[in-house]
């Protein structure tokens, strides 16, 4: 690689980047060698050119990623969303690690690992979503709360405690049909008499229970 343009290296990485068909695994193998030769000419000359060809090649894989991740979001393929998404959280992890054992070297790159530490966590939001449109509550309650503890009161807040509502709504709804079956079964196992008493009421939170109905004063 050392006879080859880096630009002209640089642009045909971007290239195989934007095909839908290509193999990741390839890509990131490709870019790995290019990061490398890169970065040890940023760590000598600490600017210039190679810092823009570092920063630019190691958004590649994990936009690429997230690109087809929420590809998948949009056709509701939410199971393969998740994986393509879950990969593209990974990638940029490990991208946004890289810039930022460059930082005593390169302090100008702060900028650029605290936007991949604020997209890290959108990626991991748009997780969330694709488990709540698999019906996997409780893992995606679990995703959408962590990520509400690190995005704070910026821009993102109110969406995604959006998104939370919905799914403890949806995690509430599951609880309150498991509940009517017990009482139906309850109710269907009791003899007569004790049919009656058992009728399902509710709680002030709207919870269904079992409980005696209310007699009258003086009744036996």
């Amino acid at each position: 690689m050392n006879g080859t343009d880096p630009m002209a290296e640089l642009r045909a990485l971007e290239r195989s980047a934007l095909d839908v068909t290509a193999d990741h695994a390839r890509l990131a193998a490709r870019v790995e060698r290019f990061l490398s030769v890169q970065e040890a000419r940023l760590l000598k000359e600490r600017s210039g050119p190679s810092r823009m060809f570092v920063v630019r090649a190691g958004d590649l894989v994990p936009t690429a990623l997230r690109r087809r991740g929420l590809a998948a979001l949009d056709r509701r393929d939410h199971a393969a969303a998740e994986v393509l998404l879950a990969d593209a959280a990974e990638a940029r992890s490990r991208t946004t690690d890289r810039l930022r054992r460059l930082l005593p070297t390169v302090p100008s790159l702060q900028w650029e690992v605290d936007a991949g530490e604020r997209l890290l966590w959108t990626i991991r939001w748009e997780i969330g979503k694709a488990q709540s449109g698999r019906g996997d509550w409780a893992r995606a309650r679990e995703t959408l709360a962590e990520v509400l503890d690190h995005v704070g009161l910026d821009g993102r807040f109110k969406p995604v405690r959006r998104d939370l509502d919905a799914v403890d709504a949806q995690i509430l709804k599951e609880t309150l049909r498991g509940r009517g079956k017990t009482v139906r079964a309850a109710l269907q196992g009791a003899r007569p008499k004790s049919r009656r008493a058992l009728r399902p009421g509710l709680t002030p939170e709207g919870a269904t229970t079992l409980g005696r109905r209310p007699t009258r004063r003086g009744a036996r």
